[in-house]
């Protein structure tokens, strides 16, 4: 297995601010419809929208064993949606454990699932995609597998596993026997300022 461990030339490091989510505050659950189903005890949503404080999650429909986010897992599915502060991340399908009022995981798949973070520390906007992405929210790590893709900015790196770093801004690209590619676009040459006339030069007074 290939490891290819540390910050990465194009990903620049530095520490940014991790967002903590408040089991204190309140989660407000808006849906267009609401059905409890007693044969299987699952309560299933359509239109479903979660949120609380920085914490935005959205989905065509949801099934939960109860309304409740003490210990519990929900099922998401269709045009899922998970806004944390500024990141974002899109799928198909989703799985969320809410451990202590607060979202502890996410299990996102799509054809890719997408994520988006803006980068603090770098500036760049950091982009990803793969079939599956698992997001730890309380260490601020997404673990990519299933065509693995990341670029920030211009640079790209894919592999068989991506692990990124949001607090840290930092990439482990895991081989597992494909080979990790990166491309680092060089910058742009800067174009020579144009010429400008000399002077013009004063004939003397006779």
């Amino acid at each position: 297995m290939l490891v290819l461990a540390a910050a990465l030339a194009f990903w620049s490091g530095g520490a940014t601010a991790q967002v903590a989510l408040d089991p204190t505050l309140p989660i407000s659950l808006d849906a267009d419809t609401s059905d409890f189903d007693r044969r299987r005890n699952i309560v299933v949503f359509t239109g479903l929208r979660i949120s609380q404080g920085p914490l935005q999650i959205s989905s065509d429909r949801a099934q939960a064993s109860q309304i409740d986010f003490e210990n519990a897992v929900w099922d998401f599915s269709g045009n899922v949606r998970i806004d944390l502060d500024d990141s974002r991340l899109l799928a198909d399908e989703a799985r969320l454990a809410f451990v202590g009022y607060r979202l502890d995981t996410a299990l996102a798949i799509g054809s890719p699932a997408e994520f988006e973070d803006p980068g603090t520390a770098s500036g760049k906007l950091v982009r990803g995609r793969a079939g599956r992405i698992e997001y730890d929210i309380g260490r601020g790590i997404l673990r990519l597998t299933d065509g693995a893709w990341l670029a920030e900015g211009p640079n790209e790196i894919t592999g068989a596993t991506l692990v990124y770093n949001l607090v840290e801004e930092r990439v482990l690209a895991e081989g597992d026997g494909d080979r990790v590619r990166i491309t680092i676009q060089p910058p742009a040459p800067r174009e020579a300022p144009p010429p400008t006339d000399p002077p013009a030069r004063e004939e003397p007074t006779p």
